[in-house]
């Protein structure tokens, strides 16, 4: 989570600013600098470096500084970042002696920057049981960040832990997420003893608390038996994050390792990586069984099941050399489509006892030999003697073997390039081709390996010619060389060089204007295959194929559905719209009623053409009713673009905010935001999804966008002064004062607000929202950035 990485930042830098004074002690003692007093004095009076080296110095002497606590206390108000880091580093170092400092750094529980309040709920951890009564009485407060905080607090009082867990077990069924997450961190920072209370949290209703909870339990080894049932049942949670986290704190509990191992080869074919993973971290625990746990790893590659295939592939590979046994297994797997790439890369990870079998593999004709040449190439530097010689050998596959391996290398050992050299003229075609892709790749080639690289572009077989064309970007040629040799693999014989040659356009559309004209004639191609990735290639081009458009479009109403794919693809990029392109867009929208896919893409492509796609905005409508969530996205996304009628869509958006759909939900938002004060009519619907701790964020940046409101949200504007969350009040504030003379009904609650209020920022606030309203032009005022 993010608030956990950023704490988890300013944990490190805390630690080290202490580790900092710590070296300062003994040279602020044996020095004849200042006293206490006189550094006491200087804080409170000094300039800002003066009172920078006064809190520098008083953290320096640890509990020496008791003296000086008033002035370090006067130091927690002080403005400037240093000073009060170095003044709360102080008072912690003092301890429990700081009692008197327990009231302003509950004060700082409540502020807004997020490392302020960790380093103030640190601090009172250190001040340690005397602080624990004032932060319980702070986690009932209506603050969410400073019950939070408080929450946070307690975590670093393990002396009390009897007195706070059962707050803090209150605080797990907290309405803000924020409360629930530092109230969950804070029951695992204190370790064991809160076992049973996190055991509890397992069974919360609220998503984001049994997450934590698990996550908790990995901290420390699980022994009490709710604690490990509450993990068992949610290994079914519906959150990754959560399973993930209950393997892991299983593997390290007190369950039987029989119960363990089921449980653990269960989870390494769950659909989630981030499982997966925590599944053969806790495999490797097994350490005492590892025969029997690699016999069913060898037994789930044979599956038909392609996750259970991959998940044994991704456990082997965590597994590495140990796992070497496999080796037969993984290849024979090779063979059935859908998890070459986990194979791929076990096999490497296995390392140069993989090198032989593989080599030997490639004699098998139904072997996949492009993941076999990859395995080769990930194993790395150990296996470059066996392929090097390889090169050489009397067997045609086995030389085309070490050839591939050696073109996926990242770097061409120098002893493989004379093999390589007579690769290009080898009998076989397969080693002539695997050569000039090895050699293509090298760095820097001489004239006379170029030129015999080149002459295999009359290579009678295609898959040669191609491979030339495929490399041809690397050699450094001229461009009007590079462009005759393009050309003559555009008009060649067989489809595979066409696409070879077209695909080399994709890649260097900068050297390939001139041959526009040709690759758009590609589109008439009898091959599907070389249609296709011309419309790729003209992707590339983006505007500058607007020629290609007419000639796009007789390709779009076709059978191949993959190539109408292209096609859109290519129209969306290009970005030149007319009538009847976007006619003929239209059409898909109605013809392709259940091909979520394609109707997305011809959403995309409308929307870059802006209001000159607006005839295509009642069939854009009509998908908003669609079952699918993405679709619905798209469909917003294209209105947003292409309808210029915003009374048309403004509604259309306001009611998709209600979607049950996230991703719904925030574009609808997004696009109301951008279309800013008109959208107003908005704001009530985004004020009430302030509440939602997963549209808080949405609802944020839209309001501050369209930064106006109307008469029609000010009764709920008015409610929402009152409301628990800060965030709401703030924004409350802020849009009564955008709604200016029209929110005169709120003068009385705002005045009242006033006289009992003490925080300064909110009195702000407040007298901005009344000095607006009570003045007939709005002045300008900053949008709340809470």
């Amino acid at each position: 989570m993010r608030v956990a990485s950023t704490r988890s930042i300013w944990s490190v830098v805390f630690f080290l600013v202490a580790i900092f004074s710590v070296c300062q002690t003994e040279l602020v003692a044996q020095s004849d600098g200042p006293t206490v007093a006189e550094l006491s004095e200087t804080l409170q009076t000094g300039e800002l470096e003066e009172r920078r080296d006064a809190a520098y110095a008083l953290a320096a002497l640890g509990p020496d500084a008791e003296p000086a606590l008033e002035a370090l206390i006067s130091g927690l108000s002080d403005k400037d970042q240093q000073v009060w880091t170095q003044s709360a580093m102080a008072i912690a170092r003092i301890g429990p002696r700081a009692e008197s400092a327990i009231p302003t750094l509950i004060e700082n529980l409540d502020r807004y920057e997020d490392q302020v309040r960790y380093r103030a709920a640190w601090v009172l951890g250190q001040i340690g049981s005397k602080a624990v009564e004032p932060l319980i009485a702070t986690t009932r407060g209506y603050q969410d960040r400073a019950r939070g905080a408080a929450a946070d607090a307690l975590g670093w009082i393990p002396d009390s832990a009897s007195t706070s867990i059962p707050v803090l077990e209150a605080l797990l069924s907290d309405n803000s997420a924020t409360v629930r997450e530092r109230t969950t961190v804070a029951l695992a920072r204190l370790g064991g003893v809160a076992e049973k209370s996190l055991a509890v949290a397992l069974q919360n209703d609220r998503e984001d608390v049994r997450m934590l909870a698990a996550q908790g339990l990995t901290t420390f080894p699980v022994t009490d038996p709710s604690a490990i049932e509450g993990l068992q049942k949610i290994l079914s949670d519906e959150n990754e994050s959560t399973r993930a986290a209950a393997i892991l704190a299983l593997s390290g509990s007190s369950l039987d390792q029989d119960e363990l191992r089921p449980l653990v080869f269960r989870y390494l074919a769950d659909p989630s990586s981030q499982v997966r993973g925590n599944a053969v971290l806790a495999l490797m625990k097994l350490e005492d069984e590892m025969d029997s746990v690699l016999g069913e790893l060898t037994s789930m590659l044979s599956s038909e099941d392609i996750q259970k295939r991959s998940s044994a592939a991704f456990a082997i590979g965590m597994l590495g050399s140990t796992a070497a046994d496999t080796i037969p297994a993984l290849i024979a797997s090779l063979k059935t489509e859908g998890s070459d790439e986990e194979v791929v890369r076990a096999l490497s990870r296995i390392g140069i006892q993989a090198v032989e079998p593989i080599l030997a593999a490639f004699e098998d004709p139904d072997q996949s030999r492009q993941s076999l040449a990859l395995a080769l190439a990930g194993i790395g530097p150990t296996a470059y003697p066996a392929l090097v010689e390889s090169l050489d050998s009397s067997e045609a596959y086995l030389r085309a073997a070490a050839a591939r391996a050696i073109g996926n290398l990242e770097v061409t050992p120098p002893s493989a390039v004379p093999g390589l050299q007579r690769g290009l003229e080898d009998e076989n075609a397969s080693v002539r081709a695997a050569s000039a892709r090895a050699i293509g790749n090298l760095s820097q080639l001489n004239e006379e390996t170029t030129q015999s690289l080149l002459a295999l572009r009359s290579d009678p077989d295609p898959e040669v010619r191609a491979t030339v064309l495929s490399v041809l970007g690397g050699l450094g040629l001229p461009e009007n060389k590079f462009q005759e040799i393009v050309r003559e693999g555009l008009a060649d014989d067989s489809g595979m060089v066409r696409q070879s040659a077209l695909k080399t356009v994709a890649g260097h559309p900068e050297v390939c204007v001139p041959l526009l004209e040709t690759v758009t004639s590609s589109l008439s191609d009898n091959d599907e295959s070389v249609v296709i990735t011309a419309c790729h290639a003209l992707e590339a081009f983006k505007e500058r194929a607007a020629t290609a458009v007419p000639a796009l479009r007789e390709r779009l109403h076709t059978e191949n559905r993959e190539m109408t794919l292209a096609v859109i693809s290519a129209i969306e990029a290009i970005a030149v719209a007319d009538n009847e392109t976007v006619q003929q867009l239209s059409l898909l929208l109605e013809k392709e009623g259940d091909d979520v896919e394609l109707l997305a893409k011809v959403l995309d492509a409308l929307s870059t053409m802006k209001t000159l796609a607006a005839e295509s905005s009642p069939s854009v409508f009509r998908l908003l009713d669609r079952n699918n969530e993405d679709l619905r996205a798209s469909a917003v996304r294209c209105l947003a673009s292409i309808e210029p009628d915003r009374s048309r869509t403004i509604p259309v958006f306001i009611e998709a905010l209600r979607d049950e759909s996230w991703l719904v939900r925030r574009d609808s938002s997004e696009a109301l935001g951008e279309m800013g004060p008109d959208a107003k009519a908005a704001v009530p619907v985004l004020f009430a999804m302030l509440d939602s701790d997963e549209d808080e964020n949405m609802a944020r940046d839209a309001l501050r966008a369209i930064d106006a409101a109307g008469p029609e949200s000010v009764a709920l504007l008015i409610e929402g002064l009152d409301s628990e969350n800060y965030r709401k009040r703030y924004y409350a504030l802020f849009l009564l004062g955008k709604a200016g003379p029209d929110a005169r009904e709120a003068l009385p609650k705002l005045r009242q607000l006033l006289e009992e209020t003490e925080s300064r920022r909110y009195r702000d606030s407040i007298e901005r929202a009344i000095d607006a309203i009570d003045v007939s032009t709005v002045d300008e005022e900053e949008s709340p950035t809470g």
